[in-house]
């Protein structure tokens, strides 16, 4: 108890110091505010009358001398010179008033007759009035020629019946008598500064306070800075040699170019505060500051610990959220590598099947067409499905050609309005002047098919569906991509959208806001990989009830397109010669369709199991016109590496590789060899054996030339 009586004592009388000293010290900066804004308020006020009574005087100059040019001004100088001096007459704060000619000549003023041969063409206010004409222009302080007179000028510029350019007349604003103004606000108080500046921040008259340089001339302080057009304002800003802190509130003069300011010395509020601050403190016993010292310590050593506290639970929340990530990102990797292993292995089934289906049709089906014809249609679908599972795990290998937009979108029309639905108005946007892209035609297809088919089912009463192309150029640090050109490709609907959480979530593999059974969730994950794997990738912006944006980013490629897009060929058997074909594959049943595939093609198949034979074979001596290899398979070597020593050591052997996904696959492509991707046709292996026919003539040719 006598602790806490202790603590009492000595922790009230520091809590009403402080509390007393935070609020009384922010009372007076309140104070600084209210006299800054008042006074920037009344000096606002002075100058837009003293600058409409200005206009008020240029307008009617303007009117006398009408459009009268420089020979008519100066042959009626005297009589000229007698109305400026009457309009002037009385102003105080107007110096003189001058008529200068297209040219910047002296044709009139109100103080001075006849004009002395002066010329001011090259002087910035006369350059700005012509330039800025109609516009008031307000010159920087200057000692006026004329007169000899500490001013600043502000310029109109004179235009004839066309609107042309024929002269100024300039107003001579006496910088003193606003300094008299700005004194007199003042009243004496050396920590208030008043001034009027140019919307470009340079000084144009100025009464400065006493941590002011003393020796700048009155109205040259330091520039003021007006960010981002602001009409009126209160900012801190330091001034002078010793960087003084200066509260400045400053506002705009309606209509006119310029601002005006008013600024409280920080010092002098923090002083004045202090001294009465100490007052205050001196009621506080001075047995008592040992009691406080205790106290200090006390609560330093309670803030450390505080500080420890948080700098622990900082780290204990970091290594939660890092063990979160990396069980997510393990979980999703597992999942991915999963899914690329059962895709290949039903490709491989899939690869069984759709090869003897195709022997099966060759053999003119002996009275089983009707069900071989669903089954191919069965293996069809699959294919899809394996294809997005096998993008989704980013092991599909990918068949990359340089085409237009334009082609590969017409070519797909169909296949996009059959799956956005009957019901849905599609509509294909592709403008002339698309950048070529270098992608997978048939990944690309899918993945618009797929995003079709989520937009039918989110207008299920009918809709709007645009897929739109434009050439768009993204900046450094834009979603992870290297700066430069790439071909946007926009899928808007008009359907239900999408939850923020759904949006979040929508590229998540598996994740899907259908009903169970209907959806995959591979859909978007496939978009999102086809666009990653070329270098580009996929956004999404949707709002709950007006529909989703499913944006598609491709890298430019800098080539020429290709005219044509992919298209099947019918094989023909009957030019065809018999090749030779060293068949390489450890799955027994997918060699056995390939090899019946291959031998209905006129082909004389060598089957390997594993690439460590098809090695020992070829170090024989062996030739064969192609070598037909399977990626992944059991021994020392596989068929990359086979590839890699085919060549290497036979340069001129024909070798080719079939794979259900993409692993390892960039060496492949750094050596040229041809992929084809399980499960593949007879239309593949024929484009195959052509293409080595091709490149036999084309070897003929070179030798005996």
């Amino acid at each position: 108890m006598l602790r806490i009586l202790l603590c009492v004592s000595i922790v009230l009388p520091v809590v009403f110091a402080v509390a007393y000293g935070y609020l009384d010290y922010q009372r007076r900066l309140d104070d600084a505010n209210d006299i800054v804004d008042r006074l920037t308020l009344v000096v606002s006020e002075q100058a837009d009358k003293v600058f409409d009574l200005d206009e008020q005087v240029g307008t009617r100059v303007t009117e006398l001398l009408g459009t009268s040019d420089d020979d008519a001004i100066i042959a009626n100088e005297r009589q000229v010179h007698a109305r400026l001096a009457a309009i002037v007459g009385g102003l105080p704060q107007i110096a003189s008033v001058s008529v200068f000619g297209a040219h910047g000549k002296v044709l009139a003023t109100s103080t001075t007759w006849p004009v002395p041969n002066v010329s001011v063409g090259d002087r910035e206010d006369f350059r700005a009035a012509r330039m800025q004409s109609p516009n008031t222009y307000f010159s920087p302080p200057m000692r006026s020629k004329i007169g000899n007179v500490d001013v600043f000028n502000t310029a109109f510029a004179r235009l004839d019946a066309n609107r042309r350019f024929i002269g100024v007349v300039s107003i001579a604003l006496r910088r003193q008598y606003f300094a008299d103004f700005y004194r007199q606000l003042a009243d004496g108080r050396p920590y208030i500064g008043v001034g009027l500046y140019r919307s470009d921040g340079s000084p144009l008259v100025g009464h400065q306070p006493d941590d002011m340089p003393p020796r700048v001339p009155l109205g040259h302080g330091s520039t003021m800075s007006f960010v981002d057009g602001q009409i009126v304002g209160r900012t801190v800003m330091r001034f002078g040699p010793n960087d003084a802190e200066r509260v400045v509130s400053f506002r705009k003069v309606a209509g006119y170019p310029v601002y005006v300011s008013s600024s409280y010395s920080s010092s002098a509020i923090l002083q004045q505060w202090w001294a009465h601050y100490l007052v205050i403190l001196a009621a506080i016993s001075l047995p008592c500051l040992a009691v406080c010292a205790l106290v200090v310590f006390s609560l330093r050593q309670l803030a450390a610990e505080q500080a420890t506290w948080e700098r622990w639970h900082g780290e204990v929340a970091m290594r939660i959220s890092a063990e979160a990530s990396s069980h997510r990102l393990r979980r999703i990797s597992a999942l991915t590598n999963l899914i690329g292993d059962i895709a290949h292995n039903v490709n491989n089934l899939l690869m069984v099947v759709a090869s003897n289906m195709q022997l099966a049709r060759h053999k003119h089906f002996a009275g089983v067409e009707r069900e071989v014809t669903q089954v191919e249609s069965a293996i069809a679908t699959a294919e899809v499905l394996m294809r997005r599972l096998l993008s989704v795990a980013r092991k599909r290998p990918l068949r990359r050609t340089v085409f237009n937009l334009r082609q590969l979108l017409s070519h797909a029309a169909g296949s996009i309005k059959s799956a956005a639905g009957e019901t849905v108005e599609t509509v294909l946007d592709v403008p002339d002047g698309v950048w070529p892209i270098s992608i997978d035609q048939e990944e690309l297809s899918s993945a618009i098919v797929a995003i079709a088919e989520n937009a039918g089912e989110a207008m299920p009463a009918g809709g709007r569906f645009v897929v739109r192309c434009q050439n768009v150029r993204l900046g450094a640090n834009e979603w992870s991509l290297s700066p430069g050109d790439y071909v946007m490709v926009s899928c808007v609907d008009n359907g239900a959208g999408m939850s923020a959480d759904a949006v979040s979530r929508a590229f998540e593999p598996l994740f899907t806001t259908k009903t169970s059974g209907v959806g995959t969730g591979l859909g978007l994950a496939h978009v999102l990989a086809t666009c990653e794997q070329v270098g580009g990738t996929a956004r999404i912006d949707s709002i709950e009830g007006k529909g989703t944006n499913v944006r598609l980013y491709f890298p430019r490629h800098l080539g020429t397109a290709s005219t044509a897009i992919d298209q099947r060929r019918e094989h023909d058997e009957g030019g065809a010669q018999q090749r030779s074909v060293l068949l390489v594959e450890d799955n027994e049943a997918v060699a056995a369709g390939v090899t019946a595939l291959l031998e209905m093609l006129g082909c004389d198949v060598n089957h390997k199991l594993s690439a460590d034979d098809a090695l020992t074979l070829l170090q024989e001596g062996r030739t064969f016109d192609v070598v037909l290899s399977d990626v992944q398979m059991p021994g020392k070597i596989n068929g990359i590496d086979l590839a890699e020593l085919v060549v290497q050591t036979w340069p001129n052997q024909r070798i080719a590789l079939m794979t259900g996904y993409a692993k390892e696959l960039d060496r492949a492509r750094v050596l040229g060899i041809t992929v084809l991707s399980k499960p593949f046709n007879i239309d593949d292996l024929t484009t195959l054996l052509s293409e080595t026919e091709g490149r036999q003539k084309r070897g003929n040719s070179v030798a005996e030339s």
